[in-house]
């Protein structure tokens, strides 16, 4: 499996308190049959020096979380990207790229309930007209997602979910109404912690076999790794 939404690299934000905390999360994923973790540390990108200074952030966590590493086995493939918060028109930045899924241009974005749904889509349509491609981070916990998705019907965008969604019933009848309104759709842990947002891809694969089976490989493999290769995302 992958996971492409994270928050392990510690130091950086929310996530990880420390380094200790960030290797435990790793190896947990490992152990769950997570073969690659995209690191996607919080960026408040409010002009391009904002970015080049987070840029420059991430590179030194990740750099110390490498060192920390003996034995690669014991962890999955550790890969860079962000969850970009969207307040405002990002879609100027020359080093936009920056932000990406490494080597790709598919780009994590992370919406409010604060700004109007309709301006945060004119926001994700400029940016794929440059040229990326945007994934809505955590859609599911969204009030206008059904909204999102109808102004953004003509645009190429992907849709993460949260896998602890898939854990209860409550949840699954809530991504069965999600699912009504798109077609490409990825999960991922945005695991924080080893305590109350872990990660528990496994169990939420698992789960989505029997409740979700034809969407299933798309949501924990196929549409991940096609978003690393930088191919267009398949549909179920």
């Amino acid at each position: 499996m992958f996971d492409l939404h994270s928050h392990v690299l510690p130091y950086i934000d929310d996530g990880a308190k420390d380094m200790e905390t960030s290797l435990a999360m790793l190896k947990m994923a490992k152990e769950q049959g997570v073969n690659t973790v995209v690191a996607t540390p919080h960026c408040v990108a409010k002009d391009s020096m904002a970015v080049d200074v987070f840029v420059e952030k991430r590179r030194e966590s990740y750099e110390k979380l490498l060192l920390e590493i003996k034995n690669k086995s014991d962890y999955p493939e550790i890969l860079l990207g962000s969850e970009v918060y969207l307040c405002g028109d990002i879609s100027e930045f020359e080093n936009l790229s920056s932000l990406c899924y490494q080597n790709t241009n598919y780009i994590l974005l992370e919406m409010t309930e604060d700004i109007e749904p309709s301006q945060t889509v004119e926001w994700i349509y400029n940016i794929s007209v440059k040229g990326y491609r945007p994934v809505i981070a955590h859609v599911d916990r969204y009030s206008f997602y059904a909204q999102i998705m109808r102004e953004l019907s003509h645009v190429d965008v992907v849709y993460q979910i949260n896998s602890s969604r898939f854990l209860t019933m409550t949840d699954r009848r809530h991504l069965k109404n999600v699912f009504k309104y798109h077609n490409k759709f990825l999960a991922s842990s945005d695991m924080h912690n080893l305590t109350s947002r872990v990660c528990n891809m496994a169990p939420a694969r698992k789960i989505a076999q029997k409740k979700f089976s034809t969407m299933c490989p798309m949501l924990f493999e196929e549409g991940a790794e096609a978003i690393l290769n930088n191919r267009a995302f398949p549909e179920y």
